[in-house]
């Protein structure tokens, strides 16, 4: 059995919160680190309804096909 939520929970989860703390929104990215195809950065994000809960998340992004995507681990 898995311990991931079904995409079903996932929305209702995701609707859920925007509903009570509105969109995220990324006033800034830094630390961007370029390493051949692989990239971090620190994103720098809070939700439109709490702009004083600022929040910070390390993302690696990979280079796929000559466009950025987000690493999934």
């Amino acid at each position: 059995s898995s311990s991931f939520i079904s995409e079903q929970e996932f929305v209702r989860q995701n609707r859920t919160l925007v509903e009570s703390k509105g969109r995220i929104v990324i006033p800034e990215i830094t630390d961007v680190t370029v390493n051949g195809d692989r990239a971090t950065a620190r994103v720098h994000w809070h939700f439109d309804k709490t702009p004083d809960e600022k929040q910070t998340t390390s993302v690696g992004v990979v280079k796929d096909d000559g466009t950025w995507k987000l690493c999934k681990s």
